[in-house]
């Protein structure tokens, strides 16, 4: 059942761009999907700048189809989907988290993507339950954050829908406008030029070109502000007590498992409006623990290579020889790595 639900959701979410495109072009220039690709493929060499029609189609289609898979894997999920009560046992890499089943008499554990949280910094967030919504019939897999599954959820990736279809429609237009040019159909569309003809194909609805381009503007922002509107996901309290070791002030072992380096966003020299990543100089680093946990749990800290850079290569062999580590424990139950380490007794 769940690898049929899985098909269904992947082939509608990869079909719905073309069909989409398919009927955007054989609605208003009656050429079929297959002409306009049998065309390209014919001349595009002699297309000025086709290179960018290409490259505007990939991210057009990729965009549609994440648009289209949240829209029906949402609406999969709220008329078929299963609810989930998982308990959190941290995130053991970036942006992946760890969880087992409340309600699974063996407890396994199992992992999946998280899109909010990149790391767990504090052991006071463990064991605690968090509700999703599953492939009907799936298991030992996470599904959907329950606070996606709701009204708010449905209209935030409808508005996401609309506005890829709308950027989308006028991208499509000037592609298959030269289709078009090549060979007239019987539709009435202006020959002078892909502006021209979507000007005549949005204005059999009475709209302008600025007021369609207006209403794009206005839409992005209201879609951004649905998304800032959305509930999260709400947290139970523990469901299991951490070991009494777990306090703060003392002294723990961890195991370290991954070490990352933390980037920011930096504008790029001159009068540019582009970004590149840049090395923060910090660095997080994710431990697992063992010891006194019913599973591993898992808890990151950032450091900095101004007070630690020379532990870094001894934290990398740690992690190849799965050689535990002392660590401290703040008032917040987060762990703090010391400036000065003394691992040589394990």
């Amino acid at each position: 059942m769940a690898n049929i639900f899985t098909t269904i959701q992947v082939i509608l979410s990869l079909i719905s761009p073309f069909l989409f495109v398919h009927y955007f072009s054989q609605y208003f220039y009656n050429i079929s999907l297959w002409n306009i690709v049998r065309w390209w493929a014919s001349n595009h060499s002699e297309v000025h700048n086709s290179s960018f029609y290409f490259i505007g189609l990939f991210f057009i289609l990729l965009f549609l189809f994440f648009s289209f898979s949240g829209f029906i894997n949402i609406l999969l999920l709220s008329l078929f989907g299963e609810k989930q009560e998982l308990v959190y046992l941290g995130h053991n890499k970036q942006s992946t988290a760890v969880y087992y089943d409340m309600h699974d008499f063996d407890k396994k554990t199992m992992s999946g993507h998280d899109y909010d949280i990149k790391y767990n910094y504090s052991f006071d967030d463990l064991f605690r339950t968090q509700r999703f919504v599953k492939d009907p019939g799936s298991s030992d897999r996470v599904g959907t954050k329950s606070n996606r599954i709701n009204f708010l959820g449905f209209i935030t990736v409808s508005l996401s829908v609309v506005v890829i279809i709308m950027a989308g429609a006028a991208f499509f237009n000037v592609f298959v406008y030269p289709v078009y040019n090549a060979n007239p159909t019987d539709v009435a569309i202006p020959l002078e030029g892909a502006e021209l003809a979507f000007d005549n194909i949005i204005g059999r609805y009475g709209i302008t070109r600025g007021w369609y381009f207006g209403c794009l503007f206005v839409l992005i922002f209201v879609w951004v502000g649905f998304i800032l509107l959305m509930p999260k996901n709400e947290l139970s309290k523990p469901v299991i007590s951490l070991p009494v070791s777990i306090i703060s002030g003392n002294t723990i072992e961890g195991i370290p498992k991954e070490i990352e380096i933390r980037y920011l966003k930096r504008r790029r020299s001159g009068n540019s409006d582009t970004y590149e990543n840049v090395d923060s100089g910090e660095r997080y680093i994710t431990f697992e623990f063992n010891e006194r946990f019913s599973h591993p749990v898992y808890v990151t800290t950032l450091i900095d290579l101004a007070t630690h850079n020379d532990q870094i290569d001894m934290i990398r062999r740690n992690i190849e020889d799965k050689r535990p580590m002392k660590l401290n424990l703040s008032d917040s139950l987060k762990i703090i790595l010391p400036v000065s380490l003394d691992n040589s007794n394990h």
